[in-house]
């Protein structure tokens, strides 16, 4: 009976998702934020490891100006929940386009996620503003970032280009 038991908890141990660890650092800014949100440097493999939750699609491109590249385009998605990645062939470099997410399974650097209140938001940065409405804007170079609020929490994350500008 020990002996199934034991095997009962490796197998269930071995089932859950493995995650990244979050690192709570709260001189963050708003600019580091925008230009990386997410705990670690991005790889497509570690994210749909980390990210079991959300389903994956992988669509390949083909540049306007290079009929002989093929670019990749990452989306993991999942109810609220949607992000973009674009790898192009010619750089060993992965974009974030944009990302909402609206799951709390979801984390963002320095633990920043949906379900925080706002005070707690306000902690994980140095330089987050008051509260004027339920949304608050940032911009930083070609993105952009709003934290939307429900009931003093926080119900969605975006993350977006704000221009058309070629990764």
């Amino acid at each position: 009976m020990l002996k199934y038991l034991l095997l009962f908890l490796i197998l269930l141990g071995s089932c859950s998702s493995p995650k990244y660890e979050v690192q709570t650092d709260t001189s963050l800014t708003i600019e580091e934020f925008i230009q990386n949100p997410f705990p670690q440097k991005v790889d497509i493999d570690k994210f749909r490891k980390n990210h079991r939750n959300l389903k994956y699609r992988k669509y390949i491109r083909t540049p306007q100006f290079n009929a002989s590249l093929k670019d990749t385009v990452y989306r993991f998605f999942s109810g609220k929940t949607n992000v973009l990645f674009y790898k192009p062939q010619q750089k060993n470099k992965i974009y974030l386009l944009s990302t909402t997410i609206g799951d709390k399974k979801v984390q963002l650097k320095n633990g920043i996620r949906t379900g925080l209140s706002i005070s707690q938001v306000r902690k994980k940065f140095v330089d987050f503003p008051e509260l004027m409405n339920d949304t608050i804007r940032f911009s930083h170079s070609n993105k952009m970032a709003a934290f939307i609020f429900e009931d003093n929490k926080v119900a969605k994350i975006m993350i977006y280009q704000s221009k058309s500008k070629k990764p």
